[in-house]
């Protein structure tokens, strides 16, 4: 259908216009078509997002600094290294600015305004339309072309704008780094503007088959297309899908000349082939599911039968449509973003990585940084179940430099060969933060500082008391926590401990348990925000941090004839 669309576009003479390249100019657009002002550009529905944004100016950040500590009666004091790092080299504080997030509300205000006017016009015009239609002699006349080409010049003009929502939202994805909120913006509005060109295709394509009857296709003129997904992400078999987590929507012309025969049915897709050619077993229960008919819609509670080996695959939707001449057509939708099902929790790692390697490069071998980063940032959200609108702790723009400059040497351009050595070792943090008991808490809760090179640790610990330590991942063993604390020697010096996997290994020993009961970690420096968002060091007593996480301890029964020792 978009092709076809495409196809009557190229024909029109329109004059030529250059293409937005920046979010900027995306920006200055969008507003010139918001305020009425309808010249579109001439850009296809399958063409690519303007090329990378990087070669123009980002927002300017503001500068990096190193978070400060603050103590429980919140004085702040100063990290022993602050004087050096206000003499860093121009060029490590650029690297730091390609860091900052930006904030890209003009664009996606602008972009919802126009879904919410495009929406109201797409009412419009399948009214518009039904009414031509029925209207129409059986023989065309001059009048009846008319009006057909008239409307269709406008469904025209409405594809070229909405093509160019499409390149502003690709060109901000790519161009800079979103906050999450603004991430889950983006991809709302993008799910929401493919399914309003795919309902202004099927009205595009009803008029040509009446202008062209010869090109006319003979399939019915009817789309289904996902409403909503909870797609990319790595599934456990045996999991089922919420009610409204995966929706699907019939979308038709503005004549309904068919009836639906039978239930929407689900197939997984493994590499363009139904995953039950190669396994027997049924991987799906609950794949078929009816139409409501007020709302065109069908819901999938599925329910994953069986692992997919590592492998992404995706879902397929097909109804069985019969026309007015009782021939009986199977409509599909596109595939589903890709998806991983595994059969046990050590199949994570490798799983997620596969997703996020997809998703990130989508068949590319070179992506921008904020685009990876922005799909990273998605996916460890996804992973650590936080609210992907609202999340207690996301990425910050500090973790963003650590990776950046340990894996990718500070480069502005994320090659697919780079990927597996980056993954190799943040992905076992990952499968830490998300199955290992209470790690995904104590980060949202900043007790676990998270990504920090030794030498920042050291810089932390200038001048703090001994006892005072900070935890974060080890950089030389992948997925294992290291505890840097000042040793109670004299004089006291920084020392380093590398969590054993036994430490933690008794059945109802939990790492916060083993914070609790060694002497050597008395006050923690906690993660933590300042009223502008900055991160900084919270200094308390280890005691109140973990104080949610300590097992409740049990008073003994008293025996007969003795008393309990008094607390």
């Amino acid at each position: 259908t978009k092709n076809h669309l495409q196809q009557s576009m190229n024909q029109q003479p329109q004059q030529h216009q250059q293409q937005p390249q920046t979010p900027q100019q995306q920006q200055q657009y969008l507003n010139h078509s918001s305020n009425g002002n309808q010249s579109p550009l001439h850009i296809s529905a399958s063409s690519q997002p303007p090329s990378s944004p990087l070669s123009s100016p980002l927002p300017s950040p503001t500068p990096f600094s190193r978070p400060n500590i603050i103590n429980s009666s919140q004085q702040q004091i100063p990290i022993g290294m602050q004087q050096q790092q206000q003499q860093q080299p121009i060029m490590q504080q650029q690297q730091q600015q390609q860091n900052q997030v930006s904030t890209p509300q003009p664009i996606l205000d602008t972009i919802y305004k126009l879904l919410s006017e495009q929406e109201q016009t797409l009412v419009q015009m399948i009214h518009e339309q039904s009414i031509l239609l029925n209207r129409l002699p059986p023989t065309l006349d001059e009048n009846s072309v008319q009006l057909l080409k008239n409307l269709s010049q406008k469904q025209i003009t409405l594809s070229n704008q909405m093509n160019t929502e499409m390149s502003a939202l690709d060109a901000t994805k790519k161009g800079m780094i979103l906050e999450p909120t603004d991430l889950a913006k983006l991809f709302a509005l993008k799910q929401d503007l493919q399914i309003q060109f795919k309902q202004l295709s099927l009205l595009h394509n009803e008029i040509q088959a009446i202008l062209n009857p010869q090109h006319a296709s003979t399939k019915p003129n009817v789309a289904l297309v996902l409403k909503s997904q909870p797609f990319p992400v790595v599934i456990s078999k045996g999991k089922q899908l919420g009610e409204n987590q995966l929706v699907v929507l019939i979308l038709t012309g503005a004549r309904s000349n068919f009836h639906i025969n039978g239930p929407v049915k689900a197939t997984m897709i493994c590499d363009s082939q139904p995953t039950t050619k190669n396994n027997p077993t049924t991987p799906l229960e609950m794949d078929s599911q009816p139409i409501y008919p007020a709302t065109l819609t069908a819901h999938f509670p599925l329910k994953f039968l069986a692992g997919t080996r590592k492998c992404s695959v995706n879902l397929k939707f097909g109804v069985n449509i019969r026309d007015m001449d009782n021939t009986t057509t199977t409509v599909e939708s596109d595939a589903s973003n890709p998806f991983v099902v595994i059969t046990n929790e050590c199949q994570w790692e490798g799983s997620a990585g596969v997703l996020l390697k997809k998703d990130a490069f989508d068949g590319q071998l070179e992506i921008t940084w904020p685009q990876f980063i922005n799909t990273l940032q998605r996916h460890f959200l996804i992973a650590t179940k936080q609210d992907p609108v609202r999340p207690k702790r996301p990425l910050s723009a500090f973790d963003f430099k650590y990776i950046q400059t340990h894996f990718f040497g500070n480069r502005t351009i994320i090659h697919q060969q780079d990927f597996d050595k980056f993954w190799s070792w943040f992905g076992k943090s990952m499968q830490t933060l998300r199955y290992q008991r209470h790690i995904s808490t104590l980060w949202q809760e900043g007790i676990i500082y998270g990504y920090m090179g030794r030498q920042e640790v050291n810089d932390a610990l200038q001048n703090q008391d001994p006892g005072t330590f900070i935890i974060r991942f080890s950089e030389r063993n992948p997925g294992q926590f290291g505890i840097a604390y000042i040793g109670v020697e004299m004089p006291p010096r920084i020392k380093h401990y590398l969590v054993q996997p036994n430490d933690t290994a008794a059945a109802k020993k939990t790492f916060p348990d083993f914070l609790s009961e060694h002497s050597q970690f008395v006050n923690l420096l906690q993660w933590t925000k300042d009223q502008n968002g900055n991160p900084r060091f919270l200094k308390s007593h280890k005691d109140s941090a973990l104080g949610s996480f300590a097992p409740k301890k049990l008073q003994p029964t008293p025996i007969g004839g003795y008393e309990p020792l008094s607390s």
